[in-house]
């Protein structure tokens, strides 16, 4: 390598400027001709080879730098196998120079040298050395790898995750909301709406892909938006666990000096991942600005909360109603399936409307037929409620909530423990050589599915919680030293952290919840600490131990939440309560109706709904 000062001049061959120009030195055959171009003879001289320019881009074609890079012409002889030459090969090599400074005993700089070193066309590069079997194989190269700092870690692999769990948290609570009100959206229509839209309406379950259907069919698009919006917030926690990894890169990466391999850990971007994040983030928030507009017009007919005994005794305040509900579902003592229920409820239209009782205006659910007579007239018969000593029906265990039955909780505990046995057997094995190359290749479509099983049980359990918030209020009924009206006026949990707070107001606490709701807060994170636990990163940092022992924790507590489930007492119930003729019925058949006399626990309607 040496440097050459040559002088550049302007067309007419005066010099502009001159210009150093670092050139390699070779030697090679000169051909000397004559004045007209015929070879005379040839000789050996020194050659000067001017770099050539390379243009480096990044990952979408952008040129981002340029790079002088050298062709070097090698010669290599070929032997036979007695070892006598045969013939010799010329092959041209691209290098690159590489300036290294020198250090002295106190390592300080002395000078500076320039080396070339073949090019590689990607400057990061993941190596992993796998120990031979041969220990004094020279073909073995010591890696040192110089890690990142922890908060670069954070914010690089665990961040993104962590953010798509927290923008999906308030999207589940408006998604569960939205199904929570929108039968009583339907109902506020002028026109009513049938009992499957309205009365049958079921508002737990993960997708109530159903229920979403009908009320697109019906002209509601809001629950379509809320479970698009939902159905992204869930896809984009394993895309953003894939969307950046860690990467090894450095000069002395891809080719040793000497025996030793140094790299330097950093962050790197998988575009096709990325890319997609990116496209679910503007969907959503396309999205959002379409919910918003929708709900300005979004009308429920309610100023309260009625998802709570009282309240939906209030709303089967009319003795029609009241009669229509006992009779349709007394004639199998309330044992009847969804179906069966639509089925006897199916061709009567309802409507959430006013109508007058003794000059008291009421509000309550009325049948679309009588309702404009019910505004005029008087006929109505109002209700308040009590204790009902002999009201009960004996009639055989069930339970609405697939969650809550035995096969589900026995088929979600067996998902729970296969998870952590995976995870167990991973620590336990993860050093292995056989296992290590069992599980690299394809490991991060293993570690996305592995992820989004996680997410998975985040939404299972968020399932099981909210089974578990409609049935409480159920169970508070049937403790003795508890007063009926904090049973009664007990309305239904929309979200883990509500049920915690709820732990707090003396009378209404339910341990058994208190754990559901702070483990349900634990399973929020759980694909996080699986994205950190699985990365497969050759150094080993502590935040891999750590997130992997509290994902085993966080399954452990669910495993033994679940395992608690099969010795509490759940209460009797034939109708799902998620549905408002559920809560309607449960209101009828524990509360029993007095006479109007008492019509001041009823209160005046609210002329102002919202």
């Amino acid at each position: 390598m040496t440097q050459y000062v040559t002088t550049l001049t302007d067309s007419h061959g005066r010099p502009t400027r001159t210009k150093t120009i670092a050139a390699q030195v070779s030697t090679g055959t000169i051909v000397f001709k004559d004045a007209n171009g015929r070879p005379t003879s040839t000789g050996t001289g020194v050659v000067l080879l001017q770099p050539g320019k390379l243009t480096l881009t990044n990952y979408q074609g952008e040129a981002t730098a340029t790079e002088d890079y050298f062709l070097y012409r090698y010669t290599e002889t070929l032997y036979d196998g007695a070892g006598h030459p045969t013939a010799t090969r010329t092959s041209l090599e691209t290098e690159i120079a590489k300036l290294t400074t020198l250090l002295d005993s106190s390592s300080m700089p002395t000078a500076t040298e320039t080396e070339f070193v073949p090019y590689s066309p990607s400057r990061t590069t993941t190596v992993i050395v796998t120990p031979s079997s041969n220990a004094h194989s020279e073909s073995n190269k010591a890696l040192h790898i110089v890690p990142m700092s922890d908060g670069k870690y954070f914010l690089g692999l665990m961040l993104p995750t962590f953010i798509a769990i927290i923008l999906s948290i308030p999207i589940r609570i408006i998604d569960q909301n939205a199904k929570l009100y929108q039968p009583f959206h339907a109902l506020a229509s002028p026109q009513g709406a049938q009992a499957c839209d309205t009365l049958c309406f079921q508002t737990a379950g993960i997708w109530n892909l159903k229920e979403r259907v009908n009320s697109l069919l019906n002209g509601q698009i809001l629950l379509t938006l809320t479970g698009l919006l939902l159905l992204a917030s869930i896809v984009i926690i394993p895309l953003s666990s894939e969307a950046i990894h860690v990467a090894f890169e450095g000069p002395d990466c891809a080719t040793a000096k000497g025996d030793t391999l140094t790299c330097t850990m950093a962050l790197s971007v998988y575009p096709v991942p990325a890319q997609l994040a990116v496209v679910l983030l503007i969907f959503m928030m396309i999205l959002v600005g379409a919910i918003i507009i929708v709900l300005r017009k979004w009308k429920t007919g309610l100023d309260w909360n009625p998802w709570s005994l009282r309240q939906m005794g209030h709303l089967a305040a009319h003795n029609e109603i009241r009669t229509l509900i006992r009779r349709r579902l007394h004639q199998r003592n309330g044992h009847m399936t969804s179906r069966q229920i639509n089925r006897a409820f199916s061709g009567i239209p309802f409507v959430l409307d006013y109508w007058k009782d003794n000059r008291v205006l009421m509000r309550s659910i009325l049948i679309s037929n009588n309702a404009q007579s019910l505004k005029t007239n008087g006929n109505g018969k109002s209700v308040t409620f009590g204790k009902e000593k002999n009201s009960r029906q004996c009639i055989t265990s069930s339970m609405p909530f697939f969650v809550l039955t035995w096969t589900g909780r026995l088929l979600f505990l067996t998902l729970l423990c296969t998870m952590e046995v995976g995870l167990l057997i991973y620590n336990i094995k993860g050093e292995s050589q056989g296992y290590s190359r069992l599980m690299m290749g394809k490991w991060r479509v293993v570690r996305f599915i592995l992820v989004s099983v996680g997410v998975l049980i985040s939404l299972i359990w968020g399932s099981f919680f909210y089974a578990i918030s409609f049935v409480t209020h159920h169970k508070l009924l049937n403790r003795i030293r508890l007063f009926h009206d904090e049973a009664v006026e007990r309305t239904v949990l929309t979200n883990p952290f509500s049920g915690l707070r709820s732990m707090m107001v003396p009378g209404r606490r339910d341990a058994y919840l208190g754990v559901v709701s702070a483990t349900a807060i634990l399973s929020e994170i759980l694909p996080l600490l699986l994205s950190t636990a699985l990365d497969e990163s050759v150094e080993d940092f502590w935040a891999h131990t750590v997130c992997l022992w509290m994902a085993v924790v966080v399954l452990s507590i669910m495993i033994f939440t679940i395992c608690g489930s099969f010795f509490v007492a759940w209460p009797q119930m034939p109708i799902d309560p998620s549905t408002i003729l559920g809560g309607m019925y449960y209101a009828l058949t524990n509360l029993l109706p007095m006479s109007p006399s008492a019509g001041l626990l009823l209160g005046r309607a609210s002329p102002n709904p919202v």
